[in-house]
């Protein structure tokens, strides 16, 4: 299972959102003891019995909400390696404006900055093995200035590659991707064309988990590739125009890329 993509029903887009909604509104509290929206929310089938959303039966139901219904697109087998889970609720409000320092002393970085190519590792002895990533869009990106859906190029495209397989991925409400994370080369394309308006973007990352294998702990995103890889990778499956390309050599320098591509190891 490389990757395929999956979209939700109309009622199940809803309950989702719902279930959503309600755990970012109720996954913590400020210093007063009020309960207060947030815009990260981080769940995991390991957390003891005395979690607040074990604790709260709507919490609780929302949390299997989620996790069954994007469980249930993977085959059975699948299914029954899941050793554990993990449940990320993101609000990015805008995904190009730098909002975190990089390594070391390198300059603040946006979501799309810190989104580019890469595969994720996690490996503990607590969670286990990280073994299936499905990203689920809970709404379309939309201009946080006028609430209406951003148009495509601006949406932060996903595009993902593993062997010779190449898709790109336009973020909708009720779409899911599912990927291996530890093979599968993920990327968040930066906004095209002369367009630079604030987009958000609000998600579910979800991570399963086999049994444990042993070894030492992991927990890293991996960036082994050349230099100027994401924007030869954007080009293939067109997301931007390559550029100084002849339009009469445009099969050829697709081809080329292509190429190019299958032949990067990690």
């Amino acid at each position: 299972m490389p990757f395929f993509e999956r979209e939700l029903s109309a009622s199940e887009t809803n309950m989702m959102y719902q279930s959503a909604e309600y755990l970012a509104s109720h996954g913590n509290r400020n210093r007063s003891g009020n309960r207060s929206v947030i815009n990260n929310v981080s769940i995991r089938t390991t957390n003891a019995t005395n979690t607040w959303w074990r604790r709260d039966p709507m919490a609780y139901q929302a949390t299997v909400n989620i996790s069954n219904t994007l469980v249930s697109r993977l085959n059975q087998n699948t299914q029954k390696d899941i050793y554990s889970t993990l449940v990320l609720i993101r609000n990015v409000k805008n995904i190009t404006q730098p909002y975190s320092h990089g390594p070391g002393n390198q300059p603040p970085r946006s979501y799309v900055e810190r989104q580019t190519l890469h595969i994720n590792q996690e490996r503990t002895a607590r969670y286990g093995d990280a073994f299936v990533q499905i990203i689920y869009y809970l709404d379309t990106p939309k201009y946080t200035n006028t609430g209406r859906n951003a148009n495509n190029a601006n949406r932060g495209t996903l595009i993902l590659r593993n062997g010779r397989n190449t898709i790109n991925l336009v973020p909708k409400k009720g779409r899911a991707v599912y990927f291996t994370p530890d093979d599968t080369l993920h990327h968040v394309a930066p906004p095209s064309g002369n367009e630079r308006r604030i987009v958000n973007r609000l998600m579910i990352i979800m991570m399963l988990y086999k049994k444990p294998s042993g070894g030492k702990n992991v927990s890293k995103q991996r960036r082994n590739y050349p230099p100027g890889t994401p924007r030869v990778l954007e080009a293939l499956v067109g997301h931007n125009r390559a550029p100084s390309v002849p339009s009469a050599n445009n099969r050829k320098v697709a081809s080329n890329l292509a190429n190019r591509m299958g032949g990067f190891r990690l």
